[in-house]
């Protein structure tokens, strides 16, 4: 099954390399994250000194607008404990288990996003298991200006909310995923998911994609932190450009 699902993906056309594989969601489109002017590559080994701040973030080269905004959220999917093994290339070694597709996800897709039906299961983060919550800023937008060197186009923040950002500061190896959803006009957050984010910890992303009326992610990035805990972890609202 799974040889199958990765195959038909990438008959289609979709890349798999934005998330981790065989964790929820599967995203195809790249985001740009850059901290302190440095891009930070997808499934990379990063410092945590480096990421002392909020990010930068970005669209792909030829990215188009269409006046719409963007909800950002930051994971940790190796909370309570998990400990991943960092290779010097910097990927993250594939598991072993199957990778089921999973038909329990209501939400629609919005264009460009891998369907719900087409998700990996991912048993590991079910009911936010050993997920935690870094980071979720709503109305970010396009602008006329690039990202640095990175070619992309510079994302503004509007609200520096609703849950500020925590500088990473894992025990071991973490994998962090950074995901953008697209926003509809004058959405805010619905009582029924305050509750997922209230405590950060064992954040349920499916449940919170299903209750909000967002839809699946189209843009996403991720990366491996080595920590060893020892500082204080202060909360950082982000920072505007």
């Amino acid at each position: 099954m799974r040889f199958y699902l990765l195959s038909w993906l990438c008959a289609a056309g979709f890349t798999l390399a934005q998330s981790p594989v065989g964790v929820w969601p599967q995203v195809p489109n790249p985001l740009i994250v850059t901290y302190g002017g440095q891009q930070i590559p997808v499934g990379s080994n990063v410092q945590k000194t480096t990421l002392g701040m909020f990010p930068q973030l970005g669209l792909p080269p030829g990215s188009v607008s269409n006046g719409q905004k963007f909800l950002f959220i930051m994971l940790d999917i190796d909370a309570n404990g998990a400990v991943v093994k960092v290779q010097q290339t910097g990927s993250y070694p594939t598991p072993s288990a199957a990778m089921p597709m999973a038909s329990s996800i209501a939400a629609a897709a919005p264009s460009g996003a891998i369907a719900p039906d087409l998700q990996p299961a991912d048993p590991q983060h079910l009911g936010g298991a050993s997920t935690h919550l870094m980071s979720m800023v709503q109305d970010f937008s396009f602008t006329t200006s690039l990202l640095g060197a990175t070619g992309g186009t510079y994302l503004a923040q509007g609200n520096n909310g609703p849950v500020p950002y925590i500088i990473p500061n894992p025990i071991g190896g973490h994998r962090y995923l950074m995901l953008l959803l697209d926003q509809p006009t004058g959405w805010s957050v619905p009582p029924a998911v305050q509750s997922l984010m209230d405590s950060r910890s064992e954040f349920d992303i499916r449940a919170f994609v299903n209750q909000s009326g967002l839809g699946v992610p189209r843009y996403g990035s991720w990366f491996v932190v080595v920590g060893d805990g020892k500082f204080p972890i202060p909360h950082h609202q982000p920072h505007h450009h």
